[in-house]
């Protein structure tokens, strides 16, 4: 019999009405102890067979909220903002990817270079927001691409300066920055400013084959897991030995074949799935390799999310790393033809920018 407990606690684990609770709170404390509920949302959204893209924007859209909500209790104490601004999401958020575990990527778009009273009012209004979100369980970004960085707190002008530096002159660093700024995305405030900065960005792309090649050598760096028989390679040191790696050796690789794909079609996409629907039937990617790209990654996000819901439920922090033996034949059978999806479109990758000379 369902009684009105079960209800209330299925009703609680809504994403709406989460999202809407968090509209509500007026303080940090109450913010994250309503924070606190999302991965049981997350596991709720799971148990209901929901798709991996699906449960990350849910993810994403509660992170949202709980960012918006941290700028406007900011704004009740600072006062109201010197000078138009938006903040933005950069990486998996922006790319409406995020999941347990995703640590913070964000910036601040200004509309003119501030004065010293602006800037100091804007420090203030990333500290407090970067520091809710820690507690509301999202981990600072260890790259430190973040808003209180002071460098990733300027206006519209200095970005475009940024991302014209970045992709004409692709250096490690700014190869590294280049990539998690394209997938910047409006989250509160101006958003015309934040549209400006990525789209003058995505248009500098297409007439920059050296960017291209640099992004292309980039996408091969992270190996998928599979030995030269097929066979699975996992991690034979520190903390996950036995384990793959399902981040690094599959999800990341295609978010970079996704993203050099779609940009070097002059695309403003920033979600995976949608660079690569835009991507498709170009001279970037053939409609067969976008489509088995896309199911690719949400296998590999599908195992990974149930991997992570259960970690949850037994107490343990989520990660990235599974065990292949701790899955069934089918699972493996189809992680390993993701794998080889993913192996696939690197080495196409290689021969189209010729990365072996680059």
């Amino acid at each position: 019999m369902v009684t009105a407990g079960d209800l209330m606690r299925l009703e609680q684990a809504n994403p709406s009405y989460l999202v809407g609770l968090i509209e509500r709170q007026t303080t940090v404390t109450g913010l994250a102890e309503v924070a606190a509920r999302l991965p049981s949302v997350v596991a709720l959204a799971a148990a209901q067979d929901a798709t991996a893209a699906d449960v990350a924007r849910v993810f994403t859209a509660t992170a949202d909220a709980l960012t918006r909500r941290l700028i406007a209790i900011a704004q009740e104490s600072l006062g109201p903002a010197p000078a138009a601004f938006c903040w933005v999401a950069l990486g998996s958020q922006g790319r409406f990817e995020a999941g347990l575990g995703s640590d913070q990527d964000n910036a601040l778009i200004l509309e003119t270079d501030p004065t010293a009273q602006a800037a100091s009012w804007f420090e203030a209004l990333a500290t407090f927001v970067v520091d809710g979100l820690e507690r509301c369980g999202f981990p600072r970004c260890p790259g430190d691409m973040m808003a209180t960085q002071p460098r990733w707190r300027q206006s519209v002008a200095a970005w475009e300066r940024c991302f014209a530096h970045w992709i004409t002159t692709p250096e490690p660093d700014a190869l590294l920055h280049a990539q998690t700024f394209l997938d910047l995305r409006a989250v509160d405030g101006d958003r015309a400013l934040a549209e400006q900065v990525h789209a003058h960005a995505v248009a500098l792309v297409p007439g920059s084959p050296r960017f291209q090649a640099h992004l292309a050598k980039q996408a091969q760096r992270f190996e998928p897991p599979l030995g030269f028989f097929r066979d699975f390679v996992v991690e034979t040191a520190g903390d996950h030995r036995h384990a793959l790696d399902l981040k690094a050796g599959g999800l990341t690789p295609i978010v970079q074949v996704a993203r050099l794909a779609s940009l070097a079609t002059g695309s403003s996409a920033v979600s995976t799935g949608e660079r690569l629907r835009n991507a498709a039937g170009t001279s970037s990617l053939s409609h067969e390799d976008a489509a088995s790209l896309a199911d690719a990654f949400e296998f590999i996000g599908y195992v990974r999310l149930q991997h992570q819901v259960r970690q949850i439920a037994a107490g343990h922090d989520a990660d990235n790393y599974i065990d292949p033996t701790s899955l069934s034949p089918f699972e493996r059978r189809h992680l390993k033809e993701a794998f080889a999806i993913i192996r696939a479109a690197q080495k196409a990758l290689a021969y189209r920018y010729r990365t072996d000379v680059t």
